[in-house]
Parts: C-alpha cells; sequence; structure tokens
C-alpha cells in the first residue's frame, strides 16, 4: 500500500446518506489523517482545506464534504508523484504479472498483436499499451459487464426508492394473469 493511503481515510456517514441526493460530492465525510507519515514528501495538515471544513472534531479529524476530501487526497497524491514519481512503478510492479494471476503472457501478448501492438514485448498491465487515439472505445468483456452491473444498480436503486417510499415493487415477470373461466 502507498505511504499516502497509510496517512489518511475518508470515512462516509452512513446515516446521511439518502438515495435520492443527486450529488453525491455534497455527502458529510469525516477526513482523518492517521500519523502514519513513513514515505510521505512531507507531513500532512488540513491547511489546504480549511475554508472548506465543516466542522473540526480533532486535530487529526475534521468534517467536510465528500468532494473537499476527495480534492484534498488527489492534490496529496499529486504532490507525492511529483516528489516520488508513480510509487509503486507501474513497470516494475506488474513484470511478475503471471504469477499467480491466473493470466497467460503469450495470449495477451498475441491480442495486443492483433490490435496492432508493435513495440517491446508487454511486461505487464500498463496504460501504454494501447493508443487511446485509435482505441476510443471500451473492448473485450468489460463492455457486458459494465451493462450488467450499470443495469443492476438501476435497478436497485429503484427498489430502494420504492421501499423508502413504502412500496412493494414486483417484478412483471412475477406478475400472472388470472385464467378467467369461459
Amino acid at each position: 500500500m502507498q505511504p499516502l493511503f497509510k496517512a489518511m481515510t475518508i470515512i462516509l456517514l452512513g446515516e446521511e446518506f439518502d438515495v435520492r441526493m443527486v450529488d453525491v460530492g455534497k455527502m458529510p465525510a469525516l477526513l482523518t489523517i492517521t500519523g502514519e507519515e513513513g514515505g510521505l514528501s512531507r507531513p500532512l495538515s488540513f491547511d489546504s482545506i480549511k475554508h472548506a471544513v465543516d466542522k473540526i472534531i480533532s486535530e487529526t479529524t475534521v468534517q467536510v464534504r465528500l468532494s473537499v476530501a476527495i480534492e484534498f487526497v488527489m492534490a496529496q497524491h499529486e504532490r507525492e508523484v511529483t516528489f516520488f514519481g508513480p510509487q509503486p512503478d507501474p513497470v516494475e510492479s506488474t513484470k511478475e504479472l503471471e504469477s499467480g494471476t491466473g493470466c497467460y503472457m503469450q495470449e495477451i501478448q498475441e491480442f495486443a498483436n492483433r490490435l496492432g501492438w508493435t513495440g517491446e514485448p508487454l511486461q505487464g498491465p500498463s496504460s501504454t499499451w494501447l493508443d487511446p487515439g485509435v482505441y476510443t472505445e471500451w473492448l473485450g468483456e468489460g463492455v457486458y459487464a459494465d451493462k450488467v452491473y450499470r443495469s443492476v444498480e438501476s435497478d436497485e436503486r429503484w427498489n430502494i426508492l420504492l421501499r423508502t417510499a413504502g412500496l412493494r415493487y414486483t417484478p412483471p415477470r412475477l406478475i400472472q394473469r388470472r385464467n378467467s373461466i369461459s
């Protein structure tokens, strides 16, 4: 785990969540500095977001909107990447892709070649494998999985809304017509 992600946490306040919420970024969250600062370029502080703090809980915990917490984490991450470079190194950390992942590099290399890869042999997952200017659409099984998960999420949100309103949802496939007497 990267040192930055050991150094802070974002805690969502579940009692504040409402499925009808249009902007989740407005949801209150606790931003906590854990004190684990080993490996950071410099200690963390809330100075950069003090104007956006809704409530100071302690020296190491503040309540802010979720969007503010995310922006804070992203800014700290950018600072660390600027200072140390990407950690872990994307190339070095994926050299052992085959060991224990169920992926076979030869198959991946052949697939990449069919997509037009002409560079050096692949060493592991990397965003540099494909040219985003050429492949602008999502390919492979991820397209189907994304479609299924979006549908499941949409259905579940609808069911939560119905339950919140005190209604019970019966899927159309379970509604049966009565057989009329002829």
